[in-house]
């Protein structure tokens, strides 16, 4: 992912938080025929004792892409966090264009199908229960067998060592401090309260 010095992120507990924050994204991959395919998912995103990250999720069954999860072909997950349409009203200086504040990740890797059975269904009942309230949260006992079978048979369950990690925030960080402060004022009265809180914290670095 291509990103100016002052919007790359290099640290990396910091892009873990967002991916963690911000599960659901897009993998995109070549299928069997040659064509670039794209699906949404949310992910599991785990790090291993070897320091390596590991992505986790599921698709339905009917969808071949699942067929090029052969641990040797590339994909990118993409994450995307908040992000909104910047004024050049915003700006205190002239002959500004508008622009787009962002917060993305970049995730490279090889997926690969788990093998069907106990590794499957352990994927899947992890990723119901990260995404489900701790208590009183629902849970797949709470299927009966029947149904919980039929679920199994009808999705395919991966995973992907990321082997190449981008983190980009596209926050005003190349303006002043004041424009900076417009623009996340604009973005709270918009109702966009994430992007604006993360505009104010990367404000908040600058002052210290």
């Amino acid at each position: 992912m291509w990103s100016p010095p002052y919007f790359r992120l290099d640290d990396r507990q910091r892009i873990i938080e967002l991916m963690r924050t911000f599960p659901f994204a897009v993998l995109s991959m070549s299928d069997g025929a040659g064509l670039m395919q794209g699906v949404h998912l949310p992910f599991l995103i785990d790090e291993l004792p070897d320091g390596s990250i590991e992505l986790v999720a599921h698709l339905a069954r009917a969808n071949l892409l699942h067929e090029s999860f052969d641990g040797e072909r590339e994909a990118l997950v993409v994450f995307s966090g908040p992000h909104g349409y910047v004024s050049p009203s915003d700006y205190q200086s002239e002959d500004m264009v508008p622009t787009w504040n962002y917060v993305a990740v970049h995730a490279a890797g090889r997926p690969l199908k788990y093998a069907e059975g106990a590794e499957s269904e352990l994927a899947i009942r992890r990723l119901v229960d990260a995404m489900e309230p701790g208590e009183g949260g629902w849970r797949t006992e709470q299927l009966s067998e029947e149904k919980y079978r039929g679920l199994l048979k009808g999705i395919v369950a991966f995973s992907m060592r990321v082997d190449r990690l981008d983190g980009k925030l596209k926050l005003n960080q190349n303006r002043t401090v004041s424009e900076a402060g417009n623009a996340a004022a604009r973005q709270a009265a918009l109702g966009n309260t994430d992007l604006a809180e993360m505009i104010l914290s990367e404000l908040e670095k600058r002052r210290d």
